[in-house]
């Protein structure tokens, strides 16, 4: 009995091996990162001692902050994306504008922001309404405006 659950796992095996490898990388549990670097402490080197001493990294030439104006696009699903990106002749007139710091999905017309998983009661909108819920059954429920 043994031997056949042996040869029966000797010959699923290859099976299960050719379906992980075929699966997109975003669905793929062996693929832990993909384009990223590799992790390292905070580090900001300056050209001379003096500047170095103003803890500013602001004022080392080595400095680029990212903050911003960026171009984004939303895709619905990892596999719409181009099989050229990035490329320097990217068409980006259905791009749009967003701003970094900052939450770009309350910047646009993208996914709502989700951040439990349960029915969000706000959809992150102006004039968002908050909901007290009714803890006892005396108590009506109450609904307030949010200020701005």
């Amino acid at each position: 009995m043994m031997k056949k659950i042996l040869i029966l796992l000797i010959l699923l095996l290859p099976g299960v091996m050719l379906t992980s490898q075929s699966l997109p990388e975003w669905e793929n549990p062996r693929v832990f990162r993909i384009n990223n670097e590799p992790a390292h402490a905070t580090l900001m080197p300056f050209a001379d001692k003096a500047t170095a001493l103003t803890f500013d990294k602001s004022k080392s030439s080595f400095y680029k902050s990212l903050n911003g104006t960026w171009r984004f696009r939303y895709l619905t699903n990892p596999s719409m994306t181009p099989d050229d990106f990035p490329a320097d002749s990217i068409n980006e007139s259905r791009w749009t504008n967003i701003e970094v710091p900052g939450n770009w999905q309350l910047q646009g017309d993208f996914d709502p922001p989700v951040f439990t998983n349960i029915i969000h009661p706000m959809n992150g909108k102006a004039g968002r309404f908050f909901f007290i819920l009714q803890v006892f059954s005396r108590m009506p429920p109450y609904t307030l405006t949010a200020k701005k």
